[in-house]
């Protein structure tokens, strides 16, 4: 029974830290760089000034679990390492919310709604199949493609 506790914590702290970008786990690959671009672009970072990911020089517009704030980061450089950290622990099977079978589609319905695809909006103005439409074009793939696929190319 200890060992399924101590790693059902293990689990629990991996998925904090790595959403929070807390951990790095090692050089990121170009595919890691490049979603994190596409991500940048779907999350309205390019846009600039006036818009949260920019001013908060947060790319991915990560949210803060323990807050439900959005993050903000000294630097770009800072927020585009905690992206990478973050898309590199929920590609890589271990996270409990994202795994690399998920289409782009339902990638982004998580990432943008908290839920599969097709539940009501969270919030409103929220765009999944535009986010995940923007996303898979950035990458050149198909957005009912899986992660793995996309990793695996």
């Amino acid at each position: 029974m200890w060992p399924l506790l101590i790693l059902g914590a293990l689990v629990v702290l991996a998925e904090y830290y790595g959403e929070q970008g807390g951990v790095s786990l090692g050089p990121v690959s170009q595919k890691i760089q490049d979603l994190a671009q596409a991500i940048a672009q779907a999350e309205g970072y390019t846009r600039g000034p006036g818009f949260i990911p920019y001013d908060y020089n947060n790319p991915g517009d990560l949210v803060d679990s323990a807050t439900g704030q959005y993050r903000r980061f000294a630097t770009a450089d800072e927020g585009f390492q905690a992206l990478y950290d973050k898309l590199q622990f929920d590609t890589s099977g271990a996270s409990a919310i994202y795994h690399p079978s998920m289409t782009w589609q339902q990638f982004a319905w998580m990432w943008v709604n908290g839920t599969a695809p097709g539940a009501n909006l969270t919030h409103p103005g929220d765009a999944p199949d535009a986010w995940a439409a923007t996303v898979a074009g950035q990458l050149g793939v198909d957005p009912l493609s899986t992660v793995a696929e996309y990793l695996a190319s």
